[in-house]
């Protein structure tokens, strides 16, 4: 039986190098890309109107192959993310990060395996970069890679795992975008109202590289419907426009183990604070919780969502 986890309630940058549980391997039904519906959101909805479009299904989905493997992962075709099965004092691992590089390509962590695997947009392996080292987190560096083990300190590395000079840290090459202005969430009493501060006292008169980023306002975000509350909020991103896209997790009942259930979407809001996009019934029945879930690149919404014997990346082009 598949089991949703409840994320927390926290702010992870775009580019930061910072279990569910399924008994079979996933429906194709579930994420199948399917062209997005536009019409004029009608529940749980704010600011939204007739010129707001609604996604209720991926533009596309790209399926990576993967290796189950019980124990030994050396058992698993070199070519494939391994993910390694649960036992009964061990939780599922595998991949948990992500992110798209300027050519489209998707590099992804293999942990198991200490490396990265870079697939194409038909799920092909283009690139294997050995590491020879623990790797956590994974982000586009211009034409190489920023990674990260456990400990989380960052190196940029090239495609064959050597590493890239740079500014004494490692760090070499543009991020595939800026990190994120500093933001935080405040949810009402009610759990119907919660609001994005992008402008706190705390943060004033302290220098902020990223201040020309933060949208001119706070974010309202509102669900209006009797039985539904906020669970959680957490900004993904934030574009040249000033648009703030907002993962929204909703939950349905009273919170009580079999009388709730949880479901997510994601809101673009413009800068002046309306809805123009919205992406409804974002899937949640992942095997092996990600880390970095959600990527966004020049208009395009990325979603890890690492099953028992596939990994997919779930794609809502928002030009289409």
């Amino acid at each position: 039986m598949t089991r949703h986890v409840l994320t927390s309630v926290a702010f992870a940058a775009a580019v930061a190098i910072g279990c569910g549980k399924a008994d079979a391997p996933p429906q194709e039904t579930a994420t199948a890309a399917q062209p997005p519906v536009q019409r004029t959101a009608t529940d749980a909805t704010q600011s939204t109107s007739p010129r707001t479009r609604i996604y209720d299904h991926p533009t596309d989905v790209v399926k990576l192959p993967t290796a189950l493997v019980q124990d030994d992962v050396a058992q698993a075709p070199s070519d494939r993310l391994t993910v390694r099965d649960e036992k009964l004092d061990q939780q599922a691992e595998g991949p948990q990060t992500f992110d798209v590089r300027p050519d489209n390509t998707i590099a992804i962590t293999d942990p198991l395996r200490d490396r990265v695997l870079i697939f194409d947009r038909s799920g092909t392996l283009v690139h294997n970069v050995d590491l020879n080292a623990p790797v956590r987190f994974v982000a586009a560096a211009g034409e190489g890679l920023r990674v990260a083990g456990p400990s989380e300190t960052a190196r940029s590395v090239d495609l064959t795992g050597k590493p890239l000079p740079g500014d004494g840290r490692g760090f070499a090459g543009p991020p595939s975008a800026a990190p994120l202005p500093p933001a935080a969430v405040r949810l009402d009493e009610g759990r119907k109202v919660g609001t994005i501060q992008f402008h706190q006292p705390e943060f004033r008169g302290r220098a902020n590289a990223f201040s020309d980023r933060a949208p001119d306002r706070d974010l309202e975000v509102r669900v209006e419907t009797t039985d539904t509350r906020l669970a959680s909020m957490r900004v993904i991103a934030v574009d040249d426009q000033k648009c703030t896209y907002v993962s929204i997790e909703t939950m349905q009942g009273d919170g009580s183990p079999g009388n709730s259930s949880l479901s997510k979407m994601i809101r673009r809001y413009t800068n002046a604070g309306q809805i123009d996009i919205e992406i409804h019934d974002v899937p949640i029945d992942y095997f092996i919780v990600p880390i970095t879930e959600f990527r966004v690149v020049r208009d395009v919404v990325y979603q890890l969502l690492p099953h028992r014997q596939e990994v997919l990346i779930n794609v809502w082009d928002l030009a289409k």
